[in-house]
């Protein structure tokens, strides 16, 4: 059996090796105690990102039915002016045609080579 001395001794070296132990402990507690506040911090942000996020998408879904909207007023607008245009040329077009006769008639009247020298009269060279 032990004597009391090396069981005293088995005692220190034993209260020691606890307190290197603890010591380790309460480091590693500071650790995690750090970790977890990072953590949190990083869940704050991911959360702020996330807001940031959804609002983006609900901007960007409003700006896209802004634009629909706005180009919907556009293809109104173009397909009014065409069909105005169109209008326009045929009644042009109808125009020109009624002078074209009118001229031919002209022509047939007051004879079709002296108009035709008198065109050609009046052209630069």
């Amino acid at each position: 059996m032990a004597n009391n001395e090396e069981i005293m001794e088995m005692l220190v070296k034993l209260t020691e090796g606890q307190t290197g132990i603890n010591n380790r402990f309460d480091k590693i507690d500071n650790r995690l105690d750090k970790i977890d506040n990072r953590l949190n911090k990083i869940e704050l942000v991911q959360e702020e990102i996330k807001t940031k996020v959804i609002t983006l998408g609900e901007l960007h879904q409003a700006h896209e039915e802004q634009q629909g909207r706005l180009f919907g007023h556009i293809d109104n607008i173009v397909s009014e002016k065409i069909d105005v245009i169109e209008t326009a040329v045929k009644s042009v077009s109808k125009d020109t045609k009624e002078i074209k006769e009118s001229i031919e008639v002209l022509k047939e009247m007051t004879g079709k080579h002296e108009v035709d020298i008198k065109i050609l009269k009046r052209r630069p060279v």
